[in-house]
């Protein structure tokens, strides 16, 4: 019987953290665009800014988008194909699992679903990869994981917010104030983002250790099965002996 091996799933983890800090530097530019937006719409209303100022503006950003929702989808890509052979992996070794594989793709294009499955996915990984190892008796808790589901949460409804805000937006005080909570948004996105990639660290870290483990089992069950494997001609002179 072949030993039991788990999907390969490094690359796919190192494209995921790669593509995250790409990210992270894209939201910190956006940040700054929205720094000069405040600025540029106090301009455009006291007279020291001109429509000119504010169309250059638009032409940047709109080049400046188009890249950034390129890295997004490799982003999001790459994520979830990693999250999905990360689950497959947890069934490979034999671990509980609760939904079935193919939700580690799809439940993040439900709506509902994608506000708690995936969360449950990964903390259900975490927790049950540390429980098939014989020398991890009991669990230890993941609460990065929580922390960096809430935020992820929570800057999204902030970001919608402001888009909803910046869109019905005709005054001046209105437009800062959308501005005010895109810059909050932003904040909270690169907090998103970081803890993100400790998240991807430590659910990587647990897949790396059962699977070194597994090969540690396997090592030793071939080991111990070598005694028994003796050669027939011995056996067949240790007869008459």
């Amino acid at each position: 019987m072949e030993p039991l091996e788990l999907l390969e799933n490094e690359q796919s983890k190192k494209r995921v953290i790669l593509t995250t800090w790409i990210l992270v530097s894209f939201v910190f530019c956006f940040f700054l665009i929205e720094c000069y937006d405040y600025t540029l719409i106090q301009g455009l209303y006291a007279g020291t800014a001109t429509q000119e100022d504010a169309t250059a503006r638009d032409r940047y950003v709109r080049i400046f988008v188009i890249f950034y929702f390129v890295v997004v989808a490799v982003s999001g890509f790459s994520f979830i194909n990693w999250l999905d052979t990360l689950y497959k992996n947890l069934g490979r070794a034999g671990g509980h699992q609760s939904y079935n594989e193919y939700w580690a793709k799809w439940a993040w294009f439900v709506p509902f679903m994608n506000l708690y499955v995936p969360y449950q996915m990964m903390k259900e990984t975490h927790h049950n990869m540390q429980l098939l190892r014989e020398d991890e008796p009991t669990a230890k808790p993941f609460p990065i994981l929580g922390w960096w589901w809430f935020v992820f949460i929570v800057s999204g409804t902030i970001i919608r917010t402001a888009g909803s805000m910046e869109g019905n937006a005709e005054t001046e005080a209105q437009l800062l104030n959308a501005t005010i909570f895109s810059m909050v948004g932003d904040i909270l996105l690169i907090l998103e983002l970081v803890l993100f990639v400790s998240v991807v660290k430590g659910l990587s870290d647990e897949e790396s250790k059962l699977d070194q483990y597994i090969m540690r089992m396997a090592m030793a069950d071939t080991e111990n099965k070598q005694p028994d494997q003796q050669n027939p001609e011995e056996t067949d002179n240790n007869i008459w002996v």
